[in-house]
């Protein structure tokens, strides 16, 4: 439940921010990108993350959902997180295989 948790506190906080606000206003016009870096999609849990948010996301034409499979690898998902920060994303979302190894990864994320 720990994930779960973090997943929906993240979205509930994104939901009641300002761009939450934009967004369910229908986003003032504008295309929001969300990228997942998701750690792999073998595990179904994982899978599972990915798909209901593709879902809910399919609901809000202004928003383009995009992710990634590290496919196990830290070294995978802290590319994928560098290539999110280059397509310069509005939201990032991390379910990290290794946490502190992807610190400097999110920092750069949030400079």
């Amino acid at each position: 439940w720990g994930v779960i948790a973090r997943i929906l506190c993240a979205l509930l906080c994104l939901l009641l921010s300002p761009w939450g606000e934009t967004l369910a206003a229908g986003g003032g016009g504008r295309t929001y990108i969300v990228g997942f870096a998701q750690d792999t999609l073998a595990n179904d849990f994982r899978a599972a993350q990915v798909r209901q948010l593709a879902e809910a996301f399919a609901r809000r034409p202004q928003v383009n959902f995009v992710f990634s499979d590290g496919g196990g690898s830290t070294a995978k998902q802290i590319s994928d997180i560098e290539e999110f920060i280059a397509r310069r994303v509005d939201l990032l979302i991390v379910s990290p295989r290794d946490a502190n190894a992807l610190v400097p990864a999110i920092e750069r994320a949030h400079a």
